[in-house]
């Protein structure tokens, strides 16, 4: 991962998010909770008809980069 960690893995659903974030390392946290606000970047994996809705939905960490991805 070129020197980065995950350290947080936020989901809808709550025993995915769990089990990805166990495999991974990292923190688990639903759609409701709160963003860690020392990350450098966020990836947000959803649709491209989703990533307005969900960017609407969280304060991302003003010094974060946000990058999206979808199989869309």
């Amino acid at each position: 991962m070129a020197g980065h960690r995950i350290v947080q893995i936020l989901g809808r659903d709550p025993a995915t998010t769990r089990d990805l974030a166990e495999l991974l390392g990292a923190k688990a946290a639903v759609m409701e909770e709160p963003i860690d606000q020392t990350v450098a970047f966020v990836l947000v994996a959803v649709s491209d008809s989703a990533i307005s809705n969900v960017i609407s939905q969280f304060n991302f960490p003003a010094q974060s980069i946000v990058l999206h991805t979808a199989a869309s």
